[in-house]
């Protein structure tokens, strides 16, 4: 556990993630219930985090955002760089 926490502290900052300024947004992912399935943590108009423990695929509803959006995945268990 060690390692992911390295990891996590390592993608927030070396991506520059504005993390004081994000709030929860599990609505957007279909998870408004705010259960362990998936997680979403946005600042609006800007990034949207979403994170899935268990992997597989989700929505997430911009349908209220005028922004263009890059969609890039990062392995929370092993590290690296944001992969498109």
């Amino acid at each position: 556990s060690w390692d992911y926490c390295r990891i996590a502290l390592s993608f927030f900052h070396d991506v520059k993630i504005p993390f004081a300024e994000m709030q929860n947004a599990n609505a957007l992912i279909g998870n408004s219930t705010n259960n362990n399935s998936k997680y979403c943590f946005a600042k609006k108009n800007e990034v949207y985090l979403v994170y899935l423990p268990n992997g597989n695929s989700t929505e997430l509803d911009l349908s209220n955002d005028d922004g263009v959006y890059q969609v890039q995945w990062f392995n929370p268990r092993k590290g690296g760089t944001l992969l498109n």
